[in-house]
């Protein structure tokens, strides 16, 4: 029920598995779940609802597996996603549904093109911010085991430890605010998109 294809990023010998659109499945299929000619979800599998369809989702991959297992989350995936259990009652609705971090959002055209253009707005930021990591790196050093078995012997830690630790545990409202003339990009900030529901 899977067509194998071939990754514009990957290597030339890897490849991606992406399931089959229910125009592949075939008409009987789209008839039997009203599905959607674009809808990639397997409707027969147990559990599975034919109350919405979605399309094939934009991944942006995993920074790094999340879980002991090794099963790892997407940082981000875009569906377009259509809802059309019960029309009569509840009619039909298509939207781009957002996962992030277990947070969702659900978007209309122009709440999608909020979030591509704060998306656009903050790669350059992001750039920057690696030279200036790239940069400051260079003044990185390794740890002192030594001093790391001293750090651990005394009851409380270092001072400057103390301070770091107290910084890492501060929600970003209580720390200092930059300078004026500090290194942030110039631009106005984006206007948030509105959380719709947090997955639990």
């Amino acid at each position: 029920m899977y067509k194998t294809i071939k990754s514009l990023t990957d290597t030339p010998t890897a490849r991606q598995i992406a399931p089959l659109t229910a125009v592949e499945r075939g008409q009987e299929w789209m008839a039997a779940y009203c599905c959607t000619a674009w809808c990639t979800m397997d409707h027969s599998s147990p559990g599975a609802t034919a109350e919405w369809h979605q399309a094939a989702p934009a991944i942006i991959p995993p920074l790094k597996a999340r879980h002991g297992d090794g099963n790892v989350e997407p940082f981000l995936t875009a569906h377009v996603t259509t809802s059309n259990g019960e029309p009569d009652v509840f009619g039909v609705h298509t939207e781009l549904w957002i996962w992030s971090g277990g947070e969702s959002y659900e978007l209309d055209e122009e709440q999608t093109d909020q979030l591509i253009a704060n998306v656009e707005s903050f790669l350059p930021r992001l750039r920057a911010a690696r030279a200036l990591l790239a940069e400051a790196r260079k003044g990185d050093c390794p740890r002192d085991p030594a001093a790391g078995s001293r750090a651990k012997s005394e009851p409380e830690p270092a001072d400057g430890l103390r301070e770091v630790e107290d910084a890492k545990a501060a929600p970003a409202c209580c720390l200092p605010a930059p300078s004026p003339s500090g290194g942030r990009a110039g631009g106005t900030p984006e206007g948030p998109v509105q959380a719709v529901h947090s997955v639990k």
